[in-house]
C-alpha cells in the first residue's frame, strides 16, 4: 500500500473511533500511529497493515482475534 491508501485507511479508522474521546494519530514514516489517552495503541505501517497492540484489553474486545506477525516479519530475512 503507498501513502494515500494509508491516508485512507487512517481516515476510516479515525471516523470509527470518532465517538471515543481521547483518540488521536500521528503520521510517521509513511504510515501512523495511534493513541488512546497519549498511550499507543496500534498503528498502519508502510505494508498498509493495521496492527494492534497485545494487551488485556484488546484481548477482552477482540476475544477472536488471532495475533499474527507483522508482514515485514513474515518475510524471509535476506542473508549474504
Amino acid at each position: 500500500m503507498g501513502k494515500e491508501q494509508n491516508k485512507r485507511m487512517m481516515e476510516y479508522v479515525m471516523d470509527q473511533l470518532s465517538g471515543l474521546p481521547g483518540v488521536r494519530q500521528i503520521p510517521m514514516m509513511g504510515g501512523y500511529v495511534f493513541y488512546y489517552n497519549e498511550r499507543i495503541f496500534g498503528g498502519i505501517y508502510g505494508s498498509g497493515e493495521l496492527l494492534i497492540r497485545i494487551t488485556g484489553t484488546s484481548k477482552k474486545y477482540m476475544p477472536d482475534a488471532e495475533p499474527e506477525l507483522p508482514e515485514r516479519k513474515k518475510r524471509k530475512k535476506w542473508t549474504p
